[in-house]
This record gives C-alpha cells, structure tokens and sequence, in this order.
C-alpha cells in the first residue's frame, strides 16, 4: 500500500513540472492557461485514480484530494471546475460502491482549495509550509469524515488499514506539491517584476534625451539608449559586446579610448566636450560627456557608465550671450550710456562699467545712496534727494530726470539724462530701481546754446514788441492824418475833385484803412508777445456785444450782398466773464473773415450753446470757398492766411487769427474750427459763463511782476481750467492732471529758491505750507485715478483754484516785495532748478 502512494507522489511531481511549463506559456492568466492547466489537473487526477489502492470491489483511494485541492488554490475557479468535472466523470464511469464518496471527495477538495484562496486573497492567511500543513490536514480529516458513508463492512477496513497512512502521507504531500506550486507563482512574479524592471530602464533610458551607454573595462559595449543607438546608426543588439573601432573612425575611436582610460585612472566622475556627428541627417551635436565608474558588490571596477548631454543650444545661447555682452559694452560706450540697479531693502546700487566711466569711479567706491547723491553736482543735489525721496520711493513714480553731475576723478562737470523702472516684490512692495543714465553734455550743451540764442531772439522779439508797443500812437498819428485829410479832400465843396482826382482819393482811403488794419494787429500782436495786454474781467452781455459787432460788419457784408443771421435774440441772453474789449475784438475778426472769404450773395449765420462745463459756445458759420484740410494744422499759425484761392488768400494778413487765439486763451476759453471746401467754414469760441465760478482768469491783478513765477501761475491756471472740460480724453486727462502735480512742486521748488536768494524771512512756514498742499493734491489726483470718479476731479479742480488764488494774491504779492533788484539772480536760479 505504502508504494501505491509513493507513485501518487511521483504523479504529483509530474503534475508540478508540466504546471510550470503551462504557467511560463500563458504567464498573464489568459483563459486559454487557465483551461488548459484544468484539463493538466483533471488528466493527472485521471492517471492518479487509474493507480488506486484498492481496498474492496469498488473502494478505491488516490491522490485526487491533494491534486483537486491545489487546482482550486493555486489555479482558481476554473482551473478547479475544469478538474473536478473530469475527475468526477471518470470516478462515476469506474462505478462500485465508493462512487458517491468519491464524487464527494472531489467536490469537498476543490472546495476547500476555493476557500483558501479566497481567504489568502483577502489577505486573511498567507501560503506557507505550516499553513499549507494544517490546510492538508483538515482536507483528509474531512476526507477520512466521508470514508463513513462507506458502507459497513467497508468503513472498519478502510479505518484500520487507510486512514492512517492516507492522514500520514496525503497531508505532507498537499505541503510537497503547494510548495512546489508556489515556488512556480514567486519564481513567475519575480520573472515578471524583473521584466517590468528591465522595461522601466528601459522606458527611462530611452526617455532621457540624452546618450547613455555602459562599456566593461576593456571598452566592449554592455547596454545603450535609442539615442546613442542614433548616434552609432545601429541597433542596441548590434553594438553590445563591440567597440567603437567597429562603428566610427580611427581618430574619433581613440578620443573615445582616451578618455575612457582617464575615467579609469581618475577614478571620480569625469567630464568633458566632444562634438559627434548623427548618421541619419548628419546634424552636429556638441556632447557635454560625463563618464562614471560603475563597481559591483565587492566594489570593483566593472566598467564605464557614460552620459553624453547634448549642449548644442546651450553653447550657442552662451556665445550669443558673450557676443551680445559685448556689443550692448560698446553700445553704451559709444552712446555713452551706462545702467545700473538700486536695491531699496539694502541701499547699495551696481552700475555697468560704461556708467562708471560716466561716473568717473572705480570698484572700490562706495555705491549707497549717499554715494549717488554725491555724484550729484551741488546745485542739484537738495532737489533731486527730494525727488528721490518723494517721488520715487513715496509715490511710485519711474525715475525720468535730466540733471548734472560731478566726475568723481576729474571733477569736470556733465550733463545726464536718468530713466528708471521700479521693481515691487509679490506684496507690492518697492524693492528696487532698474534703469539707464546717459551721458548728453554734449547735446545739452548745444541746446544750452540754442536757449541762449532763443533767449536772445525773445528778448529781441521782446524789444521790438515793447518798442512796437510803445510806439503804437507814433505809427497811429501819420495814417490818421493821411486819411484824415484825404477825406477832407472828398469832401471839400470849395474845392471839388474832379472825376480822376477822386478816384485817386479813394485808392488813397482804401490803401490806408488795410494799411491801418494791418498796423493795428501787427501792435496788436506785438502787446500780447510783450505781455501788456491788460485783462479786466466783468459781466458781459451776448446779445448786445454781438449786435455792436453785426453792425459794424454789416456795410461790408451789403456791399456783397451777404446776408447776417443771428440766432441769439435779447430774450434772456446768456452773459459771459470776460474782458468785452478783447471779446469784441475776436468776433469783429472772426466776422470780418467770414465776410472776406464768403461768396457773393453767401450767408453768416451766428449760433451758440451752453456746454455742460459751464462755457458757452458761439459759433460763426460761413458759405464761403472752406479750407483744405492739408491746411488746417496751420490756421492760427502767424503769417499764415487762410482759403484754399491763393488771390483770396492774398487779401489777408495772416495776423487776425493768431491774435484773436492768444486772446481767447487769455481769457481761457477755447477757439477752433470745421471746414469743408466749397461747403464753408464754421469758427467756433468758447468761454466761461458768469455762473461758472471754477475757471480762474488770469487777469491784472494776479500778476506778481516777477517773470519765472508769473509764467507758472499762467500754465498752472491753464492746466487747472483744462482738467474742467468735458470734451478732453480720459488718457488726456491722466497726463494734465500728472503734468499739474509735477509742476505744482516744480513751481514751489523755483519759489522757495527765490524766497532764499531774496533773504525772505518765513522761509520754512513756507516750504511746510508748499508740502502740506502738495499732499493734498497728490492725496486728491490719487482718489481720483482710483476709480475715476468725477466728484474726487471737482474736489481737485476746486482745490487749484482756491489755493492759486489765495496763493497768488496775498503770499505770492508779498513775496514780491522782496524781489526788487534781484532779477538777475533769480533768472539765473532759475535755470538750475529741477
């Protein structure tokens, strides 16, 4: 009986190495595996059974329990069903009285295998020698348990001779052939995990896009990546165990052998440049190599990994970086421009070397904030520390300044021109300034001529104004009495003319009246440039200015057949604040034109408008000639005679225009023009009602009598009564209302340094009262550029005008008084104040 059993041994371990064989075949579980190791199962367990121990007619024992029970462990469901339907189907052929035990043994065999590999794969037991032991042994106890459905007679045999030896033998065997199945999964799961391994380096090799190779020491090639097969023209398998004798030439083969051999010797890391040429399309790479020495377990010197990186653009990018370097050195060289780098959080600077030639310093000065400052030439060095201070690190404003400096080593002094970016952190934060200072002596020099030469010609056109000016009754008092007495001439009735004679008398009152016109805008014109044109702002009525102005335009207007129509009546007429004087004199010339350059039988017509800014527009509209539009840009230029017929344009004088928009803008309003050829013209004024109280007019009694102040209340009114128009853009009126917080410190800069040259006694009140407005404004322009609300543009506008007229008449007037006999100092001052 014991050598019945041993052969069921030796199935089992047939069963092993033909499982082995069909695991290594379908390695990936596929079904055809699982059904084919079913029927291995099923056809062992039939041989198995076809070897029984016999122990009555009918009663046979095998080892189906073991090799059932280890299909549905180790191979599952299918595997398991496949086997127990083939085992049973053979034991039910055999027949005999054991046949429903033995059917029973299958099915409990399988089953219990089924469970154990459901509970190893909840991970609730493990399969090992002692768990597969007491898994064995449960099975045939279970086994033994059915035995005693045999019948009778049977039963007492099979436990006296069988149970024994099959408990003995059949539990060891279900350890045997379990562990030798299992041995088949691990060494199946190592394989496979290796394999994933390999293709991982792989996959991670050929990923890298770089060239990797690995060499043994005698230069024999072990492994390499798609990419060095590229570089070799040849496949992996094709270039390991070779060398690169057997791939490249001989001079290339021994640079190779050479640095490999230095990788040997140096025993570290070893890297260097090479430039290698691709087979494929023949592109050069420049190859950043590094060479490693790979070492075993005991730590001997296997062989070389090497790792060639391809620095191709890099290279490239670092020559362009050198070439670019060393082009933008001599650009600012020969541009004599040089930039730098301000770092707020520490005070320290750095410069290029073109700004240090700029500078006339070295590496060892000092570049801090006070180190800068001292460049500064003295005279500007108070001012722009305030600019520093206050407009840059205070209120965020790019560095845009011309200024002059002192060249540390010579000491010569020059002009420069700084620009300057701010730099803010993630919190928005000011770390630092970026930005470029150039050296413009030289041109600063020229245009410091050329303001010399423009001061002299302005001071010659000044003179020949004032002298104009002054002579105006000289050059009167001779036409008058040439006309005067040619009208006597007219119209004595002791003495008439003749036909002839009176024709002669009419060139001669026709000549002087344009020759009187031409010398009252010409003194005109000469009283504006010289600035003796005296304002007197009153209430003027529209209506009745007009009326004055139609009736003296009318008898030229008849004499052509042109028709006036004004649709401005007396009822309830809009009245201005303005100098009628000067209001006249605009609308007489703007008529006068419209008239001259109308067509017989033409119209004017008169309109006018209440803005929504509180001005009013009066409009003046003509069917004359038009103006071309390549025309337009030079209308209110001097000399400049308006219509596109040159005989037209021949009958003016080119002056009416020019002088009537120094007026308007006197009285700070605001004249333009539409025109269309052959259509005609529309000449528009516009000017502040009396009920708009937020224009301020600079008129007599602002003025100050010192030159530089007087010229900056003027722009400073100006660009106050421009931030008030609705019709200016918004990215207009970003820039007047920038233009008006810088010039407001400008002109308090240039106040407190005539203030010091006149020895004015409350000096420092002063400059704290300039700093207090100067924070209002700035605190004002700020809210409004916020959100852009026009509530926050009011404020501000209500604010200039407030404070310019108080400033102006009573601290400003004061000042003056101080003044006296110091205008040649402070023109001078003047000039260096930034």
């Amino acid at each position: 009986m014991t050598i019945e059993l041993l052969k069921g041994v030796a199935l089992i371990l047939s069963l092993s190495l033909l499982q082995s064989f069909i695991r290594q075949k379908w390695r990936n579980n596929e079904i055809v595996g699982k059904v084919v190791s079913g029927i291995l199962f099923g056809g062992i367990c039939i041989v198995g059974m076809m070897m029984p121990l016999v122990i009555a007619p009918g009663v046979i024992f095998d080892p189906r329990s073991v090799i059932l029970s280890t299909s549905g462990l180790f191979g599952g469901p299918i595997v398991g069903v496949i086997a127990a339907v083939m085992a049973a189907s053979y034991r039910f052929s055999i027949s005999g009285e054991g046949t429903g035990v033995g059917i029973a043994v299958i099915i409990s065999s399988v089953s219990f295998g089924l469970i154990y590999r459901y509970f190893y794969l909840k991970n609730w037991i493990k399969i090992g020698p002692l768990q597969l032991l007491v898994f064995g042994f449960l099975l045939h106890a279970f086994e033994i348990l059915l035995f005693t459905q045999l019948p009778d007679a049977v039963v007492q045999d099979v436990m006296n001779n069988v149970a024994i030896p099959l408990l003995l033998t059949f539990t060891p065997a279900v350890v045997f052939l379990g562990y030798l199945l299992q041995d088949i999964e691990n060494r199946l799961f190592l394989d496979a995990a290796l394999q994933e391994s390999e293709q991982q380096k792989r996959l991670i090799l050929n990923a890298v896009p770089d060239l990797i190779w690995l060499k043994d020491n005698k230069g024999r090639y072990l492994a390499c990546n798609q990419l060095f097969e590229r570089f070799f023209g040849a496949k992996e398998i094709d270039i390991i165990g070779r060398t690169d004798y057997d791939f490249v030439d001989k001079n290339q083969a021994d640079f190779f052998r050479q640095h490999d051999q230095m990788a040997l010797e140096a025993k570290t890391p070893l890297v260097n440049e090479e430039w290698i040429t691709f087979p494929d399309n023949g592109q050069k790479a420049l190859l950043e190599t590094t060479k490693t020495l790979m070492r075993n377990t005991d730590g001997e010197v296997i062989g070389i990994l090497g790792v060639g990186h391809n620095i191709t653009a890099r290279n490239k990018s670092e020559r362009a970086l050198i070439e670019n370097e060393h082009w933008l050195a001599e650009s600012q060289r020969v541009a004599h421009v040089g930039h730098y780098s301000m770092d707020f959080r520490t005070g320290f600077w750095e410069s290029s070397k073109a700004l240090d030639d700029i500078f006339g310093i070295d590496e060892s000065y000092t570049r801090d904030v006070n180190g800068w400052l001292s460049l500064v030439h003295p005279a500007f060095r108070e001012g722009m520390s305030f600019y520093l201070q206050d407009t840059i690190i205070t209120r965020h404003k790019n560095f845009e300044k011309q200024y002059k400096i002192v060249d540390h080593s010579t000491q010569a002094e020059k002009w420069v021109n700084g620009l300057g970016e701010l730099k803010f952190d993630e919190n928005d934060n000011l770390i630092g300034l970026f930005g470029t200072i150039q050296d413009v002596s030289a041109s600063k020099q020229n245009e410091l001529q050329l303001e010399r030469t423009k001061d002299l010609a302005e001071k010659s056109s000044k003179a020949k104004s004032e002298f104009l000016a002054s002579m105006s009754h000289e050059l009167r008092t001779p036409l008058n009495a040439v006309l005067g007495f040619a009208q006597m001439l007219q119209f004595d009735p002791k003495n008439p003319l003749s036909a002839t004679q009176n024709e002669n008398v009419e060139f001669i009152l026709a000549g002087g009246a344009h020759l009187l016109e031409l010398v009252n805008q010409i003194l005109d014109l000469a009283q504006i440039e010289a600035n003796q044109v005296h304002i007197s702002v009153h209430k003027v009525n529209v209506f009745e200015v007009l009326e004055d102005c139609i009736q003296l335009i009318s008898p030229l207007a008849r004499s052509r057949d042109i028709k006036i129509v004004s649709n401005i009546t007396k009822n309830e007429p809009p009245t201005l604040r303005t100098d009628q004087t000067r209001f006249k004199q605009v609308l007489i010339n703007i008529l006068s034109n419209a008239v001259k350059y109308n067509k017989d039988g033409g119209m004017i017509t008169l309109t006018s408008e209440e803005l929504g800014d509180g001005f009013l527009r009066i409009m003046i509209t003509d069917t004359g000639s038009g103006i071309p539009k390549d025309k337009n840009s030079g209308i209110f230029e001097i000399f400049n005679r308006l219509g596109g017929d040159a005989m037209i344009a021949k009958e003016g004088t080119g002056i009416g225009l020019p002088v009537s928009k120094m007026l308007i803008e006197r009285l700070s309003g605001r004249i333009g023009f539409e025109s269309e050829v052959d259509v005609g013209s529309t000449f528009w004024i516009e000017l502040p009602l009396a009920s708009n109280k937020d224009v301020v007019i600079w008129a007599e009694n602002l003025r100050m009598g010192v030159d530089p102040i007087d010229k900056d209340h003027q722009l400073l009114i100006s660009l106050t009564n421009r931030i008030s128009y609705d019709d200016i853009k918004e990215d207009e009126l970003n820039d007047v209302v920038m233009e008006l917080i810088e010039y407001t410190r400008f002109h308090f800069r240039r106040e407190e340094a005539i203030m010091e040259i006149c020895e004015y006694p409350d000096l420092e009140n002063h400059k704290k009262l300039h700093s207090g407005i100067a924070k209002n404004i700035d605190k004002l322009a700020d809210n409004w550029r916020e959100d852009h609300n026009p509530e926050m543009l009011i404020k501000l506008r209500k604010f200039m005008r407030d404070w310019l007229l108080d400033h102006v008449l009573t601290e400003d007037m004061e000042i003056a008084k101080y003044t006296k006999g110091k205008r040649q100092e402070i023109n001078a001052a003047m000039k260096i104040t930034v």
